[in-house]
């Protein structure tokens, strides 16, 4: 049961960096005359989501982010925040997961840290490496992180199916309803890592994967929420985000508080 519900907190943190990238354009600030966000009427399809995402996320390269997921009635929770260079992604992450109470995630340099609450505890240090399995998510992650990108690939593997207005923690917002064809989600996929696992929760009985997303009125992202039922099992995850553009740092632990991956499985 631990192996299993760390394996569903490490799936949590990729999700949650995944969900919520920002464009990688670079830190400067929209240039003068840029097209405004669309208006939430003008908004039907997701091809028009995608572009205004696109916009609202230009030059905004770091936000700080918090998640619930449900797996299975049990919840694991999380803090954190992340920035993008490029293909230089930061994060920290600490997650609070049922029986084994909160862990510490930090990636830098493409090299994950991970550290339990246990006293005396020292940081793991995992190399991401896509040909290594306990770290080929992460390497994913890192290389798809964009979420222009992300919303391109939607536009052929997803539609709108409706939205409303809907605050978010009293702020006004729009959520967006939108459906994932997981057919299509594998046909589009760009690794074979990433074909395998859509393939994986189609065998589980996963056909389609419903997803809510909330922006504010700059059309900035600020939650979303996705829900599949995989071999009877209800699985929920929810992220907030917040502070799109504020800086993050992130540290790599010192060198004293930390142990290898050992080699292999």
């Amino acid at each position: 049961m631990r192996k299993t519900f760390l394996l569903a907190a490490c799936t949590a943190a990729a999700l949650a960096l995944a969900g919520c990238g920002g464009s990688t354009a670079g830190t400067a600030a929209p240039a003068p005359g840029a097209a405004a966000p669309a208006p939430v009427a003008q908004i039907t399809t997701i091809d028009q989501l995608s572009d205004a995402i696109s916009k609202s996320t230009q030059g905004k390269t770091s936000a700080s982010m918090s998640m619930n997921m449900s797996v299975g009635g049990q919840s694991i929770t999380g803090e954190g925040a992340y920035a993008i260079n490029g293909s230089d992604v930061k994060m920290q992450l600490t997650l609070t997961v049922p029986q084994m109470g909160a862990m510490e995630m930090r990636l830098i340099d493409r090299v994950m840290y991970v550290k339990n609450s246990q006293p005396n505890a020292k940081w793991l240090k995992m190399p991401v490496d896509p040909n290594d399995p306990r770290t080929a998510q992460f390497s994913q992650i890192i290389d798809q992180v964009d979420v222009t990108k992300q919303f391109d690939q939607f536009k052929s593997i997803s539609t709108m199916k409706g939205k409303a207005e809907e605050p978010v923690d009293g702020a006004p917002a729009t959520r967006y309803d939108i459906a994932v064809d997981m057919s299509k989600a594998a046909a589009a996929a760009t690794t074979p890592a990433e074909k395998e696992q859509i393939e994986q929760l189609q065998q589980s009985g996963v056909q389609n994967v419903d997803m809510q997303l909330w922006l504010d009125q700059a059309n900035l992202p600020i939650q979303y929420k996705t829900a599949i039922s995989a071999q009877g099992q209800a699985v929920t995850v929810l992220v907030k985000l917040k502070n799109w553009g504020e800086p993050v740092t992130v540290t790599a632990p010192p060198a004293d508080q930390i142990t290898e991956l050992p080699k292999g499985n």
